[in-house]
């Protein structure tokens, strides 16, 4: 008998330890808004990756790269835009560009990498279209430049600027809901 109380405690605490471990480096993430239509849907749940983003959980840090989509906490210029709305919650967007990477943005929002166009992939909305300062300039060192799949619903590095690194949280891995729509993103 003592031995099955001892066998019993040591699954436990192994359940325990990879609860605690999976919950520290995974996460289930609700996707609220359209700026990253089409890739990702309002409604949408996501598994995220907090582990290898260098961020306090994980050993490694996986440097983002252009393309990749990274959630993260809102940093002081978004914050002051969104106001409480940016509250503690996480944003997600596509790294458009990296370090020492040089971004223009057009008064119409076109966001130009290398001299290469980044369109986004929804289709345009009709109506008012936003204005912004045109500008040009290189992504400062320990930075990224972001963007949404759907710029015209998006909030991004060209209202705000560029994204620090340390504020990278994690990356979507699979989406999970709606059933009809799992799998990696």
């Amino acid at each position: 008998a003592a031995v099955t109380a001892t066998a019993a405690a040591a699954l436990g605490s192994t359940f325990a330890a990879l609860a605690l471990f999976f919950s520290s480096c995974f996460s289930l993430t609700y996707i609220p808004t359209t700026s990253m239509v089409p890739t990702l849907q309002p409604g949408d749940v996501v598994l995220q990756d907090r582990f290898f983003t260098g961020t306090g959980f994980g050993p490694v840090f996986l440097r983002p790269r252009a393309g990749d989509l990274v959630f993260f906490d809102a940093p002081p210029a978004l914050k002051s835009l969104a106001g409480a709305a940016a509250g503690d919650r996480q944003f997600l967007k596509r790294v458009a560009a990296v370090e020492g990477e040089v971004v223009r943005v057009s008064e119409t929002g076109d966001v130009y990498v290398k001299g290469i166009p980044r369109p986004g992939v929804c289709p345009p909305k009709s109506g008012r279209k936003q204005t912004f300062a045109e500008a040009q300039g290189r992504v400062p060192r320990g930075t990224i430049y972001v963007l949404g799949d759907c710029p015209q619903n998006s909030v991004d590095s060209r209202a705000w600027g560029n994204l620090p690194v340390d504020l990278v949280t994690g990356r979507p891995l699979v989406r999970i809901w709606p059933l009809d729509r799992f799998g990696r993103i």
